[in-house]
């Protein structure tokens, strides 16, 4: 380097522009030059590298914003070039030099991978970080519209969008008067039906849907008409429905044969009879008879209801429920009784319970089951709801001992309660952490932090795995750091995982930790030695057995092996040079090399005296003879 340099960096100056250059560097002093370096790539004259690309998806394209080189390069920019998925290289046409870059040809709901380098009279400069976009647009329109009318609103059926534009549909929008304003779905609405309220009965609308993606919204459908209607059914004449009754079965309510008028609706009004055992709001079935019933079909299910639905013949809506005043329910019942059979099993933070469902419902469905986990102290709701075994338990705290009972609980209220039985919840134990190998003679130990949680379960043995292969037990079992492996390979690298084993079965497996077993190498042989200045050179013959591990380094003693020292930078190959040694001294060099496993057998000592060349005669003078 001229001028002389010796911090970096470094400057070279006289390269060709455009011109690839593979550089190494080697260092000088008074005994030579250097091993040289690894070679390091460089072309003079390219621009730097675009930066924080931001791109905006557009329909079938993209605009690519970004922030220009910091460096031009040799001249100025004339255009840039992107890449597409690491392919290959496109100049910008027309040419562009500023930002934003606008990318077209591009396919809606694709994800692109895009870089950016700028183009100078050189070349392609750097090359920019990618920027990700999916390009989109539009969804067409929803199709096929129906429209059933319901009080106060309506239900429209339709064919979602062939297309989605590129982009997921986030919600749909409605207009009632053929398009001339728009409401959007609210809340959030993306299949058939929609749903939609506020409407005035007897009124006519004409009703359109679009489709609303990331790119704006559809085209509009065309127009499906409906005409919410409802009614309202008042009793006129005949007598009120009688209080509930107990016990009466057969039973007769003549009462129903009261007549009732209507309103909200411009048609006829028809009425239909129904009963149900099940509940006074579910599972009613009609009754043969226009508008009067006798109902003697007997004996009754000890809960019976009944109920008058009515509906107008130019409304679109189901029968609707008449009032209150309308419906007559008959009850004969008790609270059900025990759930037999008890047994669980632990789950994590959970317990499932199987049992028997009580013999007698006391005449009344059974509505839900309600449990104690503390014998019958205090009592939870199932919620949701749940009729059959098992029943699932949960927030449960892994660990702990639990006394749970069961009763069901019917219209009459909580039956009589089971006899309990006890649980545990627990879960595999979390992961064993911290991780570090010593290698040994056909064997590892694994050091070793214990999982954080057990799982609610004693841990009671290690279960370990050899590069990625199937999980072995611990044999014995063991339970604490650190763990001995055997039976390994010496020479072959292993990267093994722990997990811990509790009643469960075997928890969250560890990160990896690399070993090589093996055994301290042989001797060095054949030792020789050079003397230099201050300095000795020592060839030797390797070991002849490495320990079935790599020798790593070598150690030396300059002093027939009271002390030793490691060879520093490391070397593995003979000859060593051993340096900081003095003149005229004499030296009893011994070597042993250094593997995974420990220390290698010392070598025979070899002895040497570092000198250096005598200084130059001085004041000669010559008498001719």
């Amino acid at each position: 380097r001229n001028p002389v340099a010796l911090t970096s960096p470094l400057s070279l100056t006289g390269l060709v522009n455009g011109t690839p250059y593979s550089i190494k560097l080697r260092a000088v002093n008074a005994a030579g030059r250097s091993t040289e370096s690894v070679a390091v790539s460089v072309t003079p004259g390219l621009a730097s590298a675009p930066t924080n690309l931001v791109a905006t998806a557009t329909n079938g394209g993209v605009f690519i914003a970004f922030i220009a080189p910091t460096s031009t390069g040799a001249s100025a920019i004339t255009n840039y070039q992107y890449a597409i998925d690491n392919g290959a290289w496109t100049a910008r046409s027309p040419v562009a030099t500023t930002s934003p870059l606008s990318l077209t040809g591009l396919t809606n709901g694709t994800t692109y991978s895009i870089k950016l380098r700028a183009v100078n009279a050189v070349g392609g400069g750097t090359e920019s970080a990618a920027v990700t976009v999916v390009p989109f647009t539009i969804p067409g329109a929803p199709t096929s519209l129906a429209a059933t009318a319901t009080s106060g609103g309506a239900s429209i059926a339709f064919t979602a969008p062939t297309s989605t534009g590129g982009s997921a549909i986030t919600n749909y929008e409605y207009s009632t008067n053929n398009g001339t304003t728009w409401t959007a779905r609210n809340p959030v609405a993306l299949t058939s039906p929609l749903s939609l309220t506020g409407l005035v009965n007897g009124t006519t609308y004409s009703i359109k849907l679009r489709a609303v993606n990331a790119a704006g919204r559809s085209t509009e459908s065309v127009a499906v008409s409906v005409v919410p209607c409802t009614i309202t059914v008042k009793p006129t004449s005949g007598g009120t429905i009688a209080a509930a009754q107990t016990g009466m079965n057969p039973f007769n309510p003549a009462a129903f044969s009261s007549t009732a008028a209507a309103s909200g609706h411009t048609g006829t009004l028809q009425y239909k009879w129904q009963s149900s055992t099940t509940s006074n709001s579910a599972g009613f079935s009609d009754i043969a008879g226009a508008t009067t019933i006798t109902y003697d079909a007997g004996p009754l299910a000890q809960t019976t209801w009944f109920r008058r639905l009515a509906k107008v013949d130019d409304c679109k809506s189901d029968w609707t429920g008449a009032a209150a005043s309308n419906v007559l329910e008959v009850m004969v019942f008790n609270k059900p009784g025990t759930p037999t059979g008890l047994s669980s099993t632990a789950g994590n933070a959970s317990a499932s319970i199987a049992f028997t469902a009580p013999a007698s419902t006391g005449g009344a469905a059974i509505t839900n089951y309600e449990y104690s986990i503390n014998n019958g102290t205090t009592w939870t709701a199932r919620n949701p709801v749940a009729f059959t075994s098992p029943l699932s338990l949960t927030g449960l705290v892994n660990g702990t001992t639990y006394s749970i009972k069961l009763r069901a609980v019917n219209a009459a209220g909580g039956g009589t309660e089971s006899a309990a039985v006890s649980v545990i919840p627990q879960t595999i134990a979390s992961a064993p952490t911290g991780l570090s190998a010593t290698v040994g003679n056909l064997s590892a130990s694994i050091a070793f932090t214990a999982p954080a949680s057990t799982g609610g379960a004693a841990i009671t043995n290690y279960q370990y795995s050899l590069n990625n292969g199937a999980w072995t037990a611990l044999n014995p079992s063991a339970t604490t750091s650190p763990l001995s492996l055997t039976g390994l390979t010496n020479g072959t690298t292993y990267s093994i995982k722990l997990r811990a084993v509790n009643a469960v079965g075997g928890g969250t497996e560890s990160a990896p930790v690399s070993v090589t077993p093996g055994t301290p190498p042989g001797a060095p042989t054949g030792l020789s030695a050079t003397a230099g200045n201050a300095s000795a050179s020592i060839a030797f013959t390797a070991p002849a057995s490495n320990g079935g591990a790599t020798i790593t380094n070598y150690e030396y003693s300059t002093n027939n092996g009271t002390n030793w020292t490691a060879r520093s930078p490391v070397a593995t190959t003979s000859p060593l040079s051993l340096t900081g040694l003095v003149n005229g001294t004499t030296y009893s060099i011994k070597l042993r090399a250094v593997n995974a496993a420990g220390r290698g057998t010392e070598s025979a000592a070899v002895k040497v005296v570092p000198f250096t060349l005598l200084g130059a005669p001085t004041n000669l003078s010559a008498t001719p003879t």
